[in-house]
């Protein structure tokens, strides 16, 4: 057996300790990076999601408040806290061009041009007591957003074929109603008609008899000629001419939440009379059906706010229309009292109206709609196809460049920790009303927070935004 020299032993053994001990150290450090790297990765994605809900709360709270804008690039409109971690805060910035906005802003401090009728969301998230400033940005989102509405910007849009028979008319005016006590006087050349069809020759059709006051048009690759024919005895007052662009209607799905559900379809008996409230949103499961005489009107809101939108209805039918001498809306209120909405199902959908009348705006992809004998109503329709025999539309051109229906959002794409500068910017007082009454204090329900008339800037509330609910970013 071999044996060391005397006093080599310890030497040896407090060599290999020392070598372990560097190797504890070496695996010890490696450790300690990892549970750094990983905590800081936890931190990040948590003030990322955080920014997430932010941006989905900006579109919430503009939808419920078109108001709801920053007034500045320093002011917030929201900022959130977070139950899995109080150190957690988003702050919500919302540059807003659309026409309602309390503040207009063009132009974000970060330097992105906003284009009218658009929103800018800027969502910064932070998590507060780190850093030498006492609070570090951790995550970053911005995105450019638009409203998905719906523009009647003609009397008639055919997505396919536009079909008018037997002495019909179609005219425009300017607000009110043509079947008021004093009724709006017709406007000339403004009851335009079209159609997206850029190849279907005679898709839009003027029958004999049959008066259009105001413009035809095809879709934008199409040939207005042999596109729009005026049959010997039609008028077509205005010109034949092309869109700009053709009008993209994507309308796919029932809204995530109505106010009132009609859960096996609405059907009203002759001489009845249904009456909706302004600013509610209503689900038909099935058809809707008016009988002689029978009436659907729109009662004003019974807590104002100055909302645009708060004295207007909107009905998703979610199977067909029938009205058979009833009465779509009242008929000397504003068109856009009453919006009816079709989503888009397989089989589609038919409007039927036979010797009715009524003051409404009606929207489906899929939609066959025929109106005739005698009917008469104002307002607008955009639908897959036509028919209009025997009957008269008045458009108001209130109406054109003007989006209906429930606002909904589609993000142009997130700019992810784009921590571009935060200052300048331009903003424009609107002039417009602005929400009356104080903000309760402490933590509130999501929703929107729009700038109050207290002096000067004053802070916004914390919110705790819903989580696994029906709010998701469209």
């Amino acid at each position: 057996m071999k044996r060391f020299p005397r006093g080599l032993g310890l030497p040896m053994i407090l060599f290999a300790c020392g070598l372990l001990a560097m190797a504890t150290g070496v695996v010890g450090s490696y450790a300690i990076s990892n549970l750094n790297a990983l905590g800081r990765e936890q931190t990040y994605d948590q003030s990322h999601y955080a920014s997430y809900s932010g941006i989905q709360w900006a579109l919430g709270a503009v939808s419920e408040d078109p108001r709801t804008s920053s007034a500045s690039a320093t002011q917030p409109v929201g900022l959130l806290q977070f139950d899995s971690n109080d150190e957690l805060v988003c702050k919500v910035y919302i540059y807003s061009n659309l026409a309602a906005a309390t503040t207009r802003c063009n132009l974000a401090p970060d330097g992105t041009v906003i284009p009218e009728n658009l929103i800018y969301v800027v969502a910064d998230s932070q998590i507060q007591g780190q850093g030498t400033a006492g609070t570090t940005r951790s995550a970053q989102l911005s995105a450019l957003c638009t409203p998905k509405q719906y523009y009647f910007n003609h009397a008639l849009l055919g997505l396919e074929t536009v079909q008018l028979l037997n002495g019909s008319t179609v005219d425009g005016y300017t607000g009110g109603s043509v079947f008021a006590p004093t009724p709006s006087v017709i406007v000339p050349k403004e009851g335009s008609v079209a159609t997206n069809d850029e190849q279907t020759a005679a898709a839009i059709s003027i029958g004999p008899g049959t008066t259009v006051d105001g413009d035809a048009f095809v879709g934008k690759q199409g040939n207005e000629t042999s596109g729009i024919d005026v049959q010997a005895g039609g008028t077509l007052v205005g010109v034949k001419g092309r869109l700009q662009e053709n009008l993209a209607v994507k309308l796919d799905k029932t809204p995530g939440k109505a106010d009132v559900t009609f859960n096996n379809g609405l059907a009203i008996a002759a001489g009845q009379t249904t009456h909706l409230v302004g600013g509610n949103t209503y689900l038909v499961d099935g058809d809707l059906v008016l009988g002689a005489n029978s009436q659907i009107v729109v009662d004003p809101n019974p807590s104002p706010q100055g909302l645009p939108q708060e004295e207007n209805a909107f009905v998703f039918i979610k199977n067909n229309v029938i009205v058979n001498q009833g009465i779509l809306g009242d008929k000397t209120a504003e068109a856009q009292r009453l919006q009816l909405f079709l989503p888009k199902r397989a089989g589609g959908h038919t409007f039927t109206m036979n010797n009715g009348s009524g003051s409404f705006l009606l929207c489906g992809p899929d939609l066959v709609a025929d109106i005739s004998n005698n009917s008469d109503i104002q307002g607008g329709i955009i639908a897959k196809t036509i028919k209009l025999d025997s009957s008269f539309l008045h458009f108001d051109t209130n109406l054109r460049n003007n989006p209906k229906g429930p606002m909904g959002w589609s993000v142009g794409g997130f700019n992810s920790d784009h921590q571009g500068a935060q200052n300048g910017g331009n903003f424009a007082n609107n002039g417009g009303p602005v929400p009356a009454g104080p903000l309760p204090p402490g933590p509130v329900a999501p929703g929107p927070q729009p700038p109050g008339p207290q002096p000067p800037s004053p802070p916004p509330q914390y919110t705790t935004p819903p989580y696994g609910g029906s709010t998701m970013i469209p």
